[in-house]
């Protein structure tokens, strides 16, 4: 369950990327991205590739 979570938060963090493009204000994709590495580095996840 904590690993669909995950990925649907990296995806939805990469569809963010590719609607919002260049215009994306930082501060949003830095603070995601924050949260994002947090729970990477909670969950002890160092590839992407492993997460399935």
């Amino acid at each position: 369950m904590e690993k669909d979570a995950l990925k649907f938060f990296h995806a939805y963090v990469n569809e963010m990327i590719e609607i919002g493009g260049e215009n994306l204000p930082r501060a949003v994709s830095t603070k995601l991205g924050a949260k994002l590495a947090a729970l990477y580095k909670e969950k002890s996840i160092t590839d992407l590739r492993k997460v399935n």
